[in-house]
C-alpha cells in the first residue's frame, strides 16, 4: 500500500482558520484512507496531541519537525493540500526541501 504524507498549512492567528484547516486535512485523509492508501496527516495528528504537550513543545516548530520529518522520510510520496496559506507555510517549506533532498515524489 502506498504511504502518503499529507501536508497542509496550519498556523494562523485565527483559531477558526486553524480549525477549518484541520477539518479539511482530516476529511481528505479519511477519503484517501478509504481509497486504500496509508495516510499520515501531521495537522490531524498534531492538532489533537498538542493539547497534551507542555506549552514549549506544543508551539515549537522544531519539536513538530522532529516528529514530522521521520514520517515523511518513511512515506512513498508527499501530497500538499493547495489551500490558502500553503505557499507561506514555514512547515511546508521545510517538508518540501526535505522531500526534494530525499527524492520523495511531491504532488500538489
Amino acid at each position: 500500500m502506498q504511504k502518503i504524507y499529507l501536508a497542509s498549512p496550519y498556523s494562523s492567528p485565527d483559531e477558526v482558520t486553524r480549525n477549518d484547516r484541520v477539518e479539511l486535512a482530516s476529511s481528505i485523509a479519511a477519503r484517501l484512507m478509504e481509497e486504500g492508501y496509508v495516510v499520515f496527516s501531521p495537522i490531524t495528528h498534531g492538532h489533537s496531541v498538542a493539547d497534551h504537550l507542555h506549552h514549549r513543545n506544543a508551539h515549537s516548530h522544531e519539536f513538530w519537525m522532529g516528529q514530522c520529518l521521520p514520517m515523511l522520510e518513511a512515506s512513498d510520496c508527499m501530497m500538499i493540500l493547495p489551500i490558502d496559506g500553503w505557499r507561506e507555510s514555514r512547515g511546508i517549506a521545510e517538508e518540501l526541501a526535505f522531500a526534494r533532498s530525499n527524492d520523495i515524489p511531491i504532488f500538489i
